[in-house]
């Protein structure tokens, strides 16, 4: 009861921003991130989500995503003037796929972790989005955490048979055969039943539905919305259009 208790008190001192802050800035930095060749812009967009999660005081992820993702910068800006030998290209692709996937994966995975499902569709209903976007959209969001830890206890199980990839007798056949069949016998499983919960809290009825999260904008919402309109504004005049 007591860690129930401390967990409860943990999530809500959390910093958290509106789903539809989260969503919003989510689009605009992959839009940018794709798109652009300017370091600056790169610099700005690594710091949102690394902010993000300091503010949640993941400080242990942040550190190590901020050093992996300063240094993978720092290597595609010097290696773009080094000429293209075997080196200098191979640096730069494995640099450029950190910077420009990287930020957009920091957000996604601080859009996961700190909003519920509840809070998703209840924005999402705000927004006005039909049934049809609003029902998948929350059926995938609930999937890949639930799939997550299917894999996890079938590898425990496997693990517990001696099953694993350089001990078991038949080596990768059996750890394919005891661990990814089953797996994919349980997505098919578990979509299915996302798929019917979601029905049964009334997802697909007509009628309006009622919420008991709370979701709103606030200060800090206002903040990182302007941050990122003012980098997108600053994107747009650095491409001249």
């Amino acid at each position: 009861m007591e860690n129930t208790y401390i967990r409860v008190i943990s999530e809500e001192n959390m910093i958290k921003l509106d789903p539809r802050s989260k969503i919003l800035i989510l689009l605009l930095m992959n839009i940018m991130a794709f798109t652009t060749d300017t370091w600056y812009i790169m610099a700005l967009l690594g710091s949102i989500p690394l902010s993000l999660l300091v503010l949640n005081k993941r400080y242990l992820l942040a550190f190590f995503c901020g050093l992996i993702y300063a240094i993978s910068l720092l290597a595609y800006v010097f290696m773009l003037d080094t000429g293209f030998t075997i080196l200098s290209i191979i640096v730069a692709m494995i640099t450029s796929v950190i910077c420009r996937m990287g930020p957009g994966l920091l957000m996604g995975y601080y859009l996961l972790t700190t909003t519920t499902v509840s809070e998703l569709i209840s924005s999402m209903e705000r927004m006005h989005l039909p049934n049809g976007i609003i029902i998948p959209i929350s059926v995938m969001f609930r999937f890949f955490p639930t799939i997550k830890e299917e894999a996890s206890s079938i590898n425990d199980a496997m693990r517990m048979r001696g099953i694993q990839l350089g001990k078991s007798k038949d080596g990768l056949i059996a750890v394919l055969e005891y661990r990814l069949v089953p797996l994919l016998i349980s997505t098919v499983k578990i979509g299915e039943e996302l798929s019917c919960s979601a029905l049964t809290r009334g997802l697909g009825s007509s009628g309006k539905r009622t919420n008991i999260c709370k979701i709103g904008f606030g200060i800090t919402d206002m903040i990182y919305i302007v941050f990122v309109l003012a980098v997108f504004t600053l994107f747009i005049f650095t491409k001249g259009v």
